[in-house]
């Protein structure tokens, strides 16, 4: 009976000293964080960041969120960091159901949980709490613009795609308060020093939709940004004479750059009537280019219409408006086999199946819309979607 007790206890005391072992060697319920210093749950438990080295109860929020908590931040802060070596803000971010999509106080952030994987929502607010304190010197600024355009342009390498538009209106601001030879020396290294930006920069700029326009009011301005304001997550930019500028922000490029550009849809209103070959000339990253001809210069076009619900709709505004829409990447498929000196809308009116033209992308036939007066074509490439020709 002795032997048998002694044995218990042994074998008691041996346990506990594995337990001991076990949690002595766990990893604590923390956050590997530079930017979060703590994270509260619905239920009120929480974690801090490992640096703190803080003990916490055990939290099984934390446990149901941890892996998509470090894949979401973790890597983020490290790219960020390899730029810019920034101090922590201390964040404290609450994941706790919210009708809000994302709120921000302070240095607090409320998020619903149900939103961690809505691409880019927290980094952003991660890296804008991490710069709100830095307020950098006239010498500074340039750097800064280098920082937000050489991490826009690397976002979708390293998967943070979604912080695109976001990115991209930042390096816009801070290019926008460069002065004159400031400006000219950014662009000058952006574009040719690829040792000292990314090697990869290829671009400085993206829309989902820029209009090239023949006239340019600060009413005109207002208007895109009003429609910029009701489809927040559009990007629009307009093409004024020798400068593209950026809504909201007003800020302005040379249109020197405009290679250099990414746009899902492009406008280019014109009163001559364009050849394939200025077509062909517009960068690779335009997918789809609507050409407007308008040689009255009393008439201001509303795009409005084209923006939020598409061409359709934009034909029923302006019925006796000339226009062609073209799918840029089909186009260029076929330029070295057509007469890059065919004017758009003389050949378009003719409009014949046979023509070089029309047999490279395939037209079978050509169909009209009766009810908005535009012309739909059948082809095995399409390259030109809808036109009208008066």
């Amino acid at each position: 009976m002795g032997l048998r007790l002694v044995g218990t206890t042994l074998f008691a005391t041996f346990a506990i000293i594995l337990l001991g072992l076990a949690k002595l060697h766990q990893k604590p319920l923390c956050i590997n964080s530079h930017f979060i210093e703590k994270i509260t749950f619905a239920d009120q438990s929480g974690v801090f960041r490992c640096a703190l080295n803080k003990t916490v109860p055990y939290s099984a929020e934390f446990k149901k969120y941890e892996k998509l908590l470090e894949s979401e931040i973790v890597p983020f802060e490290r790219w960020i960091r390899s730029y810019l070596p920034l101090k922590s803000p201390r964040i404290h971010l609450h994941l706790t159901p919210s009708p809000q999509l994302i709120r921000v106080a302070g240095t607090q952030i409320f998020l619903d949980p149900k939103n961690l994987e809505e691409t880019g929502l927290l980094q952003r607010e991660i890296l804008r709490l991490a710069l709100k304190n830095m307020e950098p010197k006239p010498t500074q600024l340039e750097a800064l613009a280098e920082f937000y355009v050489r991490i826009w342009n690397r976002s979708f390498y390293y998967q943070f795609g979604g912080m695109s538009s976001y990115l991209s209106y930042q390096w816009w601001q801070q290019y926008n308060k460069l002065d004159l030879g400031s400006r000219h020396r950014f662009l000058g290294n952006l574009l040719t020093t690829t040792d000292h930006y990314l090697a990869d920069q290829t671009r400085i700029a993206d829309f989902d939709f820029l209009l090239l326009t023949s006239q340019l009011t600060g009413p005109t301005l207002s208007e895109y940004d009003f429609v910029q304001q009701r489809s927040r997550g559009l990007k629009f930019g307009i093409w004024y004479q020798n400068y593209i500028y950026h809504l909201p922000s007003r800020s302005r490029l040379p249109s020197d750059y405009f290679q250099k550009i990414q746009a899902h849809h492009f406008v280019w209103e014109s009163c001559a009537d364009l050849n394939l070959q200025s077509l062909v000339q517009i960068p690779a990253e335009v997918r789809k280019l609507l050409v407007v001809q308008n040689c009255d210069p009393q008439q201001k076009i509303d795009y409005t219409q084209y923006v939020e619900k598409g061409v359709e709709s934009f034909a029923a505004q302006y019925p006796k408006l000339s226009f062609v829409r073209f799918d840029v990447p089909s186009l260029k498929s076929k330029k070295d086999f057509i007469n890059l000196q065919y004017k758009i809308f003389d050949l378009m009116s003719k409009r014949q199946t046979d023509n070089p033209f029309f047999t490279a992308f395939g037209w079978q036939e050509v169909n009209l819309d009766q009810k908005l007066q535009i012309y739909v074509p059948r082809a095995y490439i399409d390259a030109v979607e809808f036109f009208r020709v008066q």
